[in-house]
Formats: structure tokens, C-alpha cells, sequence
């Protein structure tokens, strides 16, 4: 006997997707703090240098998303995956 699947299938690989995510952000921008004082040691910069880096980083990562959203929009998403 086949069970019949009730509901959009399409929010299993959204779950999916989004708890990624959250990992993926969480050990990129919280554990940052954890080896500040590693790295600072390491390469002789402070931590001022080192807080700057990461807001450039999350900047870059974040500034483009408009940007992005409206390429896929009038492009569609298969180009964007191809192109990026």
C-alpha cells in the first residue's frame, strides 16, 4: 500500500536549507570571538583590525543581495547558479 503525501514537499529541502544556513552563520560569525585572541596573538594585529575585517566581510557578503534578488528576477535562477 503507497501512502499518499499530504502537504508541499518543497518545505523539507526549505528546512533543510535554512538550518544550514543558521550553522553554516553561526560558526562563521559567533565562534569569530573565540579566536580573536588567537589570531591577534598569531599575526600581531589588534583587535580592532580584526573586528573591522569581519564587518567588512559580513558587508560584502550582505550589500550585493539586492542586487542579487533583482538579477534573479529578471534573469531567472538558473543563469544566476551558472554564473556564480
Amino acid at each position: 500500500m503507497v501512502m499518499q503525501e499530504t502537504g508541499f514537499y518543497g518545505w523539507r529541502p526549505l528546512s533543510g536549507a535554512i538550518l544550514i544556513f543558521l550553522v553554516g552563520s553561526g560558526v562563521f560569525f559567533y565562534s569569530f570571538g573565540v579566536f580573536v585572541s588567537f589570531m591577534a596573538t598569531e599575526f600581531g594585529w589588534g583587535r580592532g583590525v580584526l573586528g573591522g575585517a569581519l564587518s567588512v566581510a559580513l558587508l560584502a557578503s550582505g550589500l550585493p543581495g539586492p542586487l542579487i534578488g533583482a538579477s534573479i528576477n529578471r534573469f531567472g535562477s538558473r543563469r544566476n547558479i551558472v554564473l556564480g
